[in-house]
């Protein structure tokens, strides 16, 4: 691949984990691909303010955070998507009646909802959900016209939990706002994910890449799947896509 890529990168599980942070090989890989002149964009579900140190110290060429409703290229906001307050509120008021816990989030900060503050409802651009009794796919079809629920993959004594971000927004817009500031085609785009999260940001990519320990529905979306991310995977996925 002789062009410059711009290389998207979930954080959990696909580069990063709170237990054993970044692996030497990932971090040699970009270190590699970015001395080679391609871009690196972190782009992940967690809120900027949220970002694991170890991430922050790679230096990338970019954020993509809240799942595309917050773009950061270059020290430079391009993109800051939140919900409609009356979205919101029929959200909450959802997940209040169904009994699920929950908080939100801004870009700066994690808060409990409050009907009467008119302030934090201008900021809101996730909302975390857990403890639920009711799995994912319910929540999306009861209130799926009001955000994007994405479930978790962990299930705790038949507890379901999962977030809901902003309505028409996923990680594959925000990599299209990229692309438009940088002027680059989509062709020349390369993303790696392992979660439900991800699915729309491997199927909009030039080459989608699924890490060994993704979940099978993101590796059926993905072009070709790496190792996993504890084994050398982004190592592996960059070498396999001839960025190193």
């Amino acid at each position: 691949m002789s062009r410059k890529k711009l290389i998207f990168l979930d954080i959990d599980y696909t580069i990063y984990s709170d237990m054993l942070g970044v692996s030497k090989s990932a971090v040699e890989a970009i270190i590699k691909v970015r001395n080679n002149g391609h871009k690196i964009i972190f782009n992940t579900g967690r809120i900027i303010s949220m970002l694991p140190k170890d991430i922050l110290e790679l230096m990338p060429d970019g954020f993509i955070t809240s799942a595309g409703a917050h773009v950061e290229v270059e020290d430079r906001c391009i993109q800051d998507h939140v919900m409609k307050r009356d979205d919101l509120c029929v959200i909450c008021n959802y997940l209040t009646e169904k009994g699920i816990s929950f908080e939100l989030s801004s870009n700066t900060s994690i808060f409990q909802w409050n009907e009467a503050d008119d302030i934090q409802k201008d900021a809101v651009n996730k909302i975390s959900y857990f403890d639920s009794e009711i799995p994912a796919i319910q929540i999306s079809e009861d209130i799926g016209n009001y955000g994007n629920v994405i479930k978790s993959d962990c299930i705790i004594n038949n507890r379901y939990s999962g977030e809901i971000f902003v309505k028409n927004i996923n990680k594959a817009t925000g990599i299209q706002a990229v692309l438009e500031y940088y002027s680059v085609n989509r062709e020349d785009t390369i993303a790696f994910g392992d979660a439900p999260i991800d699915f729309e940001m491997l199927q909009f990519a030039g080459i989608g890449v699924a890490m060994g320990n993704a979940s099978q529905e993101i590796k059926q979306v993905a072009d070709m799947v790496t190792k996993e991310y504890n084994n050398d995977g982004i190592y592996y996925g960059f070498a396999a896509c001839k960025l190193l």
